[in-house]
C-alpha cells in the first residue's frame, strides 16, 4: 500500500454505481490518495479497485469508516458519502493545503448550534449559503459527515469501538468527531465544488433520523462543550 498525504474513507451500501464514479474521481485527483472502502452490503461481493476493502456481514451504518483510518499512515483523512462527488480534480490538494495552514478540520456542510440547542432548529450551512460577495470562511460547531476532512492527529483520541448503538439510534460519527475538534471550518474555497449524486435509501428519510441526531448532539457535543441545557 502506498503512503499518501490523504486517505479517503468510503462506504458502500445500496449505491454501487455511485461508488464506482467516486472511486474513479478520487483516483484522478491531482495528488495521490489511498482509498479505503467499508462495504455494508453483504449481497455485494464485488472487489472494488481500492487500496483496502472491508466487507461487513451487517449494515453497521457510517461510523466504521473511521475505524479504517488506523490502517493508514496518511496525515489526513476524509469521508465522502456515496451520494456526493467532486466537481474538479484539485479539491483534495486544496484541502490539504488549507488544513495544514489553518490547523483545522474542514467540510462543505456544517451546523452552528442555536440558542434552543436543538439540532434541526440550529443554523445549517453549506456551499449554497455562500454568495459571490462573501469572502469569509465560516466557523461551525459541527461538520456534517458527508464530507469531513481532518488530520490523523485530530482523530487519535477517538476510538469508535467505544461507541455502541443504543436502542434504535445509530452512532452519529460526525457529531462525535466534531465534539473532539476545536477548530472546524466551512471554507469559501469549497463553494460549488461538489455535485450531488442519486440518493435512494438516504438516512434522513429514516424515521429515527431526527431523534438520533438530537440525542447524539446532547450526549456527545453539548455536555462535552459545557453548553447549558
Amino acid at each position: 500500500m502506498k503512503i499518501c498525504k490523504a486517505t479517503a474513507l468510503l462506504l458502500n451500501y445500496k449505491r454501487p454505481e455511485n461508488i464506482n464514479l467516486i472511486i474513479e474521481n478520487i483516483k484522478s485527483q491531482s495528488i495521490p490518495i489511498n482509498i479505503f472502502l467499508w462495504n455494508n452490503n453483504n449481497e455485494d461481493n464485488k472487489k472494488y479497485p481500492v487500496d483496502l476493502q472491508i466487507n461487513s456481514s451487517l449494515n453497521l451504518m457510517c461510523s466504521p469508516r473511521w475505524l479504517m483510518s488506523s490502517y493508514s499512515e496518511s496525515e489526513y483523512f476524509f469521508s465522502l458519502d456515496d451520494d456526493l462527488n467532486f466537481k474538479d480534480l484539485k479539491v483534495i490538494e486544496d484541502c490539504v493545503s488549507y488544513a495544514t495552514n489553518h490547523n483545522c478540520a474542514i467540510g462543505y456542510q456544517g451546523v452552528i448550534i442555536g440558542p434552543s440547542k436543538e439540532y434541526f432548529n440550529s443554523k445549517h450551512l453549506g456551499q449554497n449559503h455562500f454568495s459571490p460577495n462573501v469572502n469569509n470562511d465560516i466557523n461551525v460547531d459541527i461538520i456534517k459527515g458527508r464530507f469531513l476532512f481532518c488530520s490523523k492527529i485530530q482523530l487519535r483520541e477517538i476510538n469508535f469501538s467505544n461507541y455502541k448503538k443504543a436502542d434504535n439510534y445509530r452512532i452519529e460519527d460526525d457529531i462525535i468527531i466534531s465534539s473532539k475538534i476545536d477548530n472546524k471550518i466551512i471554507p469559501k474555497f469549497l463553494h460549488n465544488r461538489f455535485v450531488e449524486l442519486p440518493a435512494p435509501h438516504a438516512l434522513q428519510h429514516q424515521p429515527e433520523h431526527k431523534q438520533s441526531r438530537q440525542e447524539s448532539l446532547i450526549k456527545y457535543y453539548l455536555k462535552k462543550n459545557k453548553f447549558i441545557l
